[in-house]
């Protein structure tokens, strides 16, 4: 426990503390919510205010409020990076106090919520979360030229992606060790799905064809609140034709289960649908399914993206290459 004082009173702080410190400074924005779930869950909702007002008088951290009806938002306050660089060996280049409330702060949300359930993937085995960096800690990279760039960060930045977030997941299984990097997008439903065709997933396609030697087992996992929602965006997926095994998506709402590392929970959109040839048209048709139990996949059993797309003409997997690889080459490279 630290002792910090000031001039009118003073303020035990724990390693809890800290923890939640350090966690503001990478998150940015924490819902109480979220606060007492990740730092707090034992304790009552009277207990958690308390003790959020004590560190908020003592200025270690911030409320900030978006109306008077809904939750607060917490931030790291400058006592609070203080703090972090005295006792718990902080870099201050490194601690950044955001200065405004996020844009859209329910999807500002929602990628912290991720973040918070990435943070479990653990089993016996030893599978773990090996990083999960939010938009708004690959801002900084991508803004410094002279920043140190992951490979896979090096890759984003030239054509101009932004994820959600970006996370590593180390998988062991039956002996067998591999590292699976993951672009993670929450899709809140505002936009209309061909949107999502036009500037994700053709974005993406256009980067693993042309790098998935560098990018090695590399998938695009996209949550979402409703199955309707996540129907769209699988429909769009299997029009526009992306390489294999690229695409996946979940619900948020099946995040809450505890080991979903192995939960059959993403949802492959080849599974489910086929583009087919209607004269000139390429229209998305729904595959016949005839098994009882819909398909599923694991996080762990998600079979390696591929450098292949399913041929119209021809309903055969096509390998994608410097000739056919040039529908990929007019893509928007707008910001995602």
């Amino acid at each position: 426990m630290v002792r910090e004082k000031n001039s009118v009173t003073s303020v035990h702080l724990t390693a809890r503390d800290l923890a939640l410190f350090k966690k503001l400074s990478a998150a940015g924005w924490l819902t109480s919510t979220q606060i007492r779930n990740h730092f707090f869950p034992q304790k009552s909702t009277n207990a958690v205010c308390k003790r959020l007002r004590k560190l908020a008088e003592e200025r270690y951290i911030a409320l900030a409020r978006t109306s008077s009806t809904e939750a607060g938002l917490y931030r790291l306050a400058g006592r609070g990076k203080l703090a972090l660089i005295e006792h718990a060996q902080g870099d201050a280049a490194d601690i950044a106090i955001p200065t405004q409330l996020p844009r859209t702060v329910k999807h500002f949300v929602a990628v912290n919520n991720l973040r918070f359930h990435f943070e479990k993937l653990t089993d016996p085995n030893g599978s773990r979360l090996m990083f999960f960096l939010s938009e708004r800690e690959l801002c900084r990279p991508y803004q410094d030229s002279k920043a140190m760039l992951h490979p896979t960060l090096a890759l984003f930045k030239m054509y101009r992606i932004i994820p959600d977030a970006i996370a590593r997941v180390r998988i062991v299984q039956g002996g067998r060790v591999q590292e699976m990097d993951l672009a993670v997008e929450y899709d809140a439903g505002t936009e209309h799905a061909n949107f999502f065709g036009r500037t994700k997933i053709r974005q993406y396609g256009a980067l693993f064809a042309r790098h998935h030697e560098q990018l090695g087992n590399f998938k695009v996992l996209t949550f979402a609140e409703r199955i309707g929602r996540i129907v769209s965006l699988m429909r769009q997926v299997v029009q526009h034709q992306p390489p294999r095994h690229l695409f996946y998506f979940a619900l948020m709402g099946k995040l809450n289960q505890n080991l979903w590392l192995e939960d059959a929970i993403f949802l492959d959109p080849d599974d489910y649908f086929v583009c087919t040839r209607q004269g000139h048209r390429a229209v998305v048709v729904e595959q016949e399914l005839h098994a009882e139990v819909l398909p599923k996949h694991a996080l762990i059993t998600l079979p390696a993206t591929s450098p292949y797309k399913v041929s119209l003409r021809e309903e055969r997997e096509e390998r994608i290459t410097p000739q056919n690889m040039q529908e990929y080459n007019h893509i928007n490279r707008a910001v995602i």
